[in-house]
């Protein structure tokens, strides 16, 4: 098993290439775009991918570089934790897990430091997890209202959103809007809107974008003690760490 943090310089491309090992990286700073065939992805702090061996890829980085963290596995270990399929396959996926798997391992990955072969196993589980096609929806694909929903706490998560105001506007009751939102994004509304505020918050902390009291407000959150506890709770560091951990 192999642990890197890797960065890479202001608007670097890389062309087509590929890896001998299985591959799980997660963006800490900056941002990503990676094509593979005739599909290309878009990634920000946050964002992890598994790429098997072998897979074909180019890749760009954002105005301001990138920092990422990876894991790359060969062999029986590879062979191991891709026989279920969970990552068999070229994915991307951005949620709070994680991002705080990668930092916890990322804390002890440096010259001369040992990595804990359980923090390393714990970021490839998460990533095993939420990459698998089985994981990703429950109960087949969301109605369109729902969708709409989900859209929306993307388009401004920082804005104040009630459950029943939600419901009202895709014309359901908020007691179904509930229960079906958890049911097809694998979690509640609030909890769903927290992670997207923790990751916006995220990404302006690694840009070194701002004081934190400013960022936390930005972001939707009451103060700046409340983005504290939201980012030790969700991502088990304090804004002021991960900034130092992001930027590296």
């Amino acid at each position: 098993m192999e642990v890197a943090l890797t960065t890479y310089p202001p608007l670097a491309r890389m062309p087509a290439h590929q890896h001998d090992a299985l591959g799980v990286s997660v963006v800490l700073s900056g941002a990503v775009e990676e094509s593979v065939g005739q599909q290309t992805m878009q990634a920000a702090v946050g964002a992890g991918v598994v790429k098997p061996a072998g897979t074909r890829h180019a890749n760009r980085f954002g105005p301001d570089g990138a920092r990422l963290l990876g894991i790359g596995l060969r062999g029986a270990p590879a062979a191991l934790w891709t026989q279920t399929g969970a990552l068999a396959r070229w994915t991307w996926v951005r949620e709070t897990a994680t991002l705080g798997a990668a930092l916890r391992l990322a804390r002890t990955a440096g010259p001369g430091l040992a990595t804990p072969a359980e923090l390393a196993e714990a970021m490839l589980l998460r990533m095993a997890d939420v990459s698998a096609p089985a994981c990703r929806t429950s109960g087949g694909a969301p109605p369109r209202w729902l969708a709409r929903v989900r859209d929306r706490l993307h388009a401004d998560p920082a804005r104040v959103c009630r459950i029943s105001v939600l419901a009202q506007e895709v014309g359901v009751h908020p007691v179904y809007l509930a229960r079906s939102f958890r049911r097809h994004y694998g979690r509640t509304v609030t909890g769903y809107l927290h992670q997207l505020r923790v990751l916006a918050a995220a990404e302006r902390l690694a840009a070194g974008d701002g004081a934190v009291a400013a960022i936390a407000a930005d972001a939707g959150f009451a103060d700046h003690s409340h983005l504290c506890r939201m980012f030790r709770r969700t991502l088990g560091v304090s804004p002021t760490a991960f900034r130092l951990v992001a930027r590296g």
